[in-house]
């Protein structure tokens, strides 16, 4: 099945593979018995993760599993930064914790191929989307 919304001065088509997420109403349905959804808006992943995502968490711990190579991980997040999703690193080195809070300059898109390239160099442990 493929859907196709043409609507808001804008549209998008969805693959019959894709996940959508749908933004409506759920209610009874009185002339079949079931429910309805009267829907407002939908997204594709990508889309909703960049609706809906406060921040991109990152962890790193001094001899823990993760990111080992800091030159990567900036490499990264600047392919990336083309978004508005902020990026907070939790440090911590055994004997002492910090949390850092990127520049707006340096806000990413959490897109489906950076969080798969995330999980790579970091490992998924290492991360987490804050909702």
């Amino acid at each position: 099945m493929s859907l196709g919304y043409w609507g808001g001065g804008g549209c998008m088509y969805v693959g019959s593979s894709s996940t959508v997420i749908v933004d409506g109403d759920l209610g009874p349905d009185d002339f079949n018995g079931g429910f309805r959804v009267r829907v407002k808006d939908f997204y594709d992943m990508d889309t909703a993760r960049a609706r809906y995502v406060r921040a991109l968490k990152i962890s790193l711990q001094a001899g823990a599993p993760g990111v080992h190579n800091l030159d990567q991980l900036i490499a990264l997040l600047d392919r990336y930064r083309d978004g508005s999703t902020p990026v907070v690193i939790d440090y911590n080195n055994g004997s002492a914790f910090a949390r850092l809070r990127a520049g707006q300059g340096w806000q990413i898109s959490p897109r489906h191929d950076f969080l798969e390239d995330l999980d790579r160099i970091a490992g998924r442990e290492s991360f987490e989307l804050v909702y």
